[in-house]
């Protein structure tokens, strides 16, 4: 084998590692080792490197002829044609190099100067546990080989193999033109020179989803023996709610009562309405969460009536069932009275713990008042309190012209069985309370009823225009 020291080589390895090309400085049975190392027509950065190839990785080897013996160092040769079965770019002749003169049969004056030349760039260090055992080296610049043979097993292959991307190239291979009438034909289905390719698919529908659609009717549900002066609608489309004189609501009531349907089992149910309203118009659950201790509700509920007459018990049911959510309330209300009927709102009342009075200097500040009063005018220090509070105002059926029109503005204002004809819009937004009064009542005051409320017992309404 020493008949081979100093033979110009190249060597293809398996797997598609590439070519080494060198000069053999030490050829063994198990491995070869040579110098002068080119990779891929790429001189190594440490040209004096010793690599050392196993056998069982050579594919091929070939000689090289030398074409000037005086130019050693810097020789150009021609690389061998070899049989590859791997990309076509790896059977192609090398570019040369400004470096390194590549491997040919041609001359180094034979080079055409317009042909582009390879630039090298020092390649980074990378460790790696996957290098290959059959090759060694015996020099420090064995990593820069490592790092090649790692960016070719990774994919990468040669940085110098790598072209930049034709952008222009790849556009003009993306057919426009197929791809938009795809497109139009899927947002323009009623052209007739398109096909739609797709059928639209199937909907599908929920359980509790209705698949037929119902038609829009204007249908009245509450129908009376005469012409109503006002209509409301709620936030149910299509449903018509007539005002009623007071005397018709009386009617209806006293019919209720004398059938066993007490007053004071309608004034619960009038009084739980109130209740949600005021609960809603404090903040809802939000505001009654324990972290809203520092700020809880307080409300203030005014009766300008003796406590055993019908607006103010209203106002202390009302008031009992504030208290027993937690609220925090102070009453209003007379205790002198010349009515010989017997009360227990107030005494309900005071059982939560809650104070009243009768003085207008010993009310505090709050969060929200509810008037439950009979009389259009209020005294002047009640309009004062209201006044100075600024705070939002509810009624629980007020008169239909209001409270002190002009200077207490009433948002909100609960209402039973039916709405009063001519109620005055400084009354604010009117919502109808559900007291539960069977139809037969309705019937009997000679109206045809049908229930309205739904699945709520406090609906909103909205006068028509």
């Amino acid at each position: 084998m020493a008949n081979y020291v100093g033979k110009d080589v190249s060597i293809k390895l398996k797997r598609d590692l590439g070519i080494f090309q060198g000069k053999i400085i030490k050829p063994e049975v198990d491995s070869i080792t040579i110098n002068n190392v080119f990779h891929n027509g790429v001189k190594l950065k440490k040209f004096e490197a010793h690599v050392t190839i196993a056998r069982e990785e050579i594919e091929n080897i070939t000689f090289i002829q030398v074409v000037d013996p005086v130019e050693a160092a810097n020789r150009s040769v021609r690389n061998t044609p070899v049989t590859q079965n791997t990309s076509p770019k790896e059977s192609e002749p090398q570019k040369p190099t400004k470096s390194p003169p590549s491997f040919t049969n041609k001359k180094p004056n034979q080079y055409d100067g317009n042909k582009q030349q390879h630039k090298t760039t020092r390649p980074i260090p990378i460790k790696s546990r996957n290098t290959p055992n059959y090759i060694s080296s015996s020099a420090p610049h064995s990593k820069a080989l490592e790092s090649q043979l790692n960016g070719k097993r990774n994919g990468n292959g040669n940085l110098n193999d790598q072209g930049d991307f034709d952008f222009e190239s790849n556009n003009a291979m993306f057919d426009k033109k197929s791809i938009f009438q795809e497109i139009e034909a899927e947002t323009n289905p009623d052209k007739p020179d398109l096909v739609r390719q797709i059928g639209k698919p199937e909907e599908k529908y929920r359980h509790d989803q209705n698949i037929l659609d119902s038609m829009f009717m204007q249908f009245k549900n509450i129908q009376l023996e005469f012409k109503p002066k006002q209509e409301y609608t709620t936030d149910e489309p299509g449903l018509l709610i007539p005002s009623i004189p007071q005397s018709l609501r009386n009617r209806i009531q006293n019919l209720a009562a004398s059938h066993g349907y007490s007053m004071e089992r309608q004034i619960d149910f009038l009084a739980r309405g109130a209740t949600e309203l005021a609960i809603q118009l404090l903040g809802g659950s939000r505001r009654f969460s324990p972290k809203n201790l520092h700020q809880w509700p307080r409300v203030t509920i005014i009766c300008d009536e003796p406590y055993n007459m019908l607006k103010s018990e209203m106002g202390l049911c009302t008031a009992r069932q504030l208290a027993c959510h937690g609220v925090n309330v102070m009453v209003f209300v007379k205790t002198a009275t010349t009515n010989p009927k017997e009360s227990k709102e107030l005494e309900l009342y005071t059982a939560t713990g809650n104070d009243f009075t009768g003085n207008v200097k010993d009310l505090t500040p709050c969060d929200l008042i509810i008037l439950s009063v009979s009389n259009m005018n209020q005294n002047s220090q009640i309009v004062r309190y209201i006044q100075q509070n600024r705070v939002m105002v509810m009624a629980i059926d007020p008169p239909v012209m209001g409270v002190n029109p002009g200077e207490i503005n009433i948002r909100n204002t609960v209402i039973p069985i039916l709405p009063l004809d001519d109620i005055h819009t400084s009354c604010g937004k009117l919502h109808l309370v559900n007291l539960g009064i069977s139809n037969k009542f309705f019937k009997d005051a000679g109206i045809k009823y049908f229930p309205i409320f739904g699945s709520r017992s406090l609906i909103p309404l909205h006068l028509k225009a």
